[in-house]
């Protein structure tokens, strides 16, 4: 399967009617100019649903080794010569289980992606996977700025820059300038962000608890 055929497969299979029912409990059906469709909102939540089961998955169906392996990779950032050094094995080693968990991975996620994307075959399943632990990489980050927090709350719900922009009526390159640092949002602003998120300012602001 071609890179363009796989993305196609990813984000054009058609939402479920239990996908579709979720949508249309979430929207207050104003039909607002930035509102998400019920198939855009059911494709960007599939990433987000798959997240919360492949936590579980790591939680539960991995050793502590392939957990402590899985997580300094996947959500620390550390490549598997740093993760050998600091546990004193071969990077062979870690490679190995490493390879060992993410077959564990797919093997408990692999009923659930066919189910999502209605098909008998998932030849994209390591890449379905891979965007869930990047959605659950983002849920755990603790950003220690504004930007990085908007950032975080933005990628935990895989909301796209776009996407986050129609629905505040931003531009996008503010979007980007805020999230870098490099320019600091109005009042108004912080009011559209912290209302779009569920979350408060001071948590924008100060990364008191939400």
């Amino acid at each position: 399967m071609s890179k363009r055929s796989v993305k196609a497969a990813m984000d054009f299979s058609f939402p479920t009617p239990e996908e579709r029912r979720a949508a249309m409990c979430v929207c207050c059906g104003s039909h607002c100019p930035g509102c998400e469709s019920p198939d855009d909102y059911a494709w960007r939540r599939r990433d987000v649903d798959l997240s919360v089961l492949a936590d579980e998955v790591i939680k539960t169906r991995l050793t502590p080794r392939e957990r402590q392996v899985t997580e300094a990779y996947w959500f620390d950032g550390l490549t598997i010569s740093m993760i050998a050094q600091n546990l004193g094995v071969c990077p062979s080693s870690v490679s190995r289980c490493l390879d060992k968990a993410q077959r564990k991975i797919y093997d408990a996620l692999s009923f659930t992606v066919k189910y999502q994307h209605d098909i008998e075959s998932v030849e994209f399943l390591p890449i379905a996977v891979r965007r869930a632990l990047a959605v659950s990489a983002a849920k755990r980050y603790e950003p220690n700025t504004l930007g990085g927090r908007i950032k975080k709350l933005r990628c935990s719900e895989n909301i796209g820059e776009q996407l986050l922009c129609d629905a505040l009526g931003m531009q996008l390159r503010t979007l980007r300038m805020i999230e870098n640092g490099e320019k600091e949002p109005t009042l108004h602003q912080l009011a559209q962000l912290a209302g779009f998120f569920g979350t408060t300012v001071d948590y924008l602001l100060k990364g008191e608890d939400k």
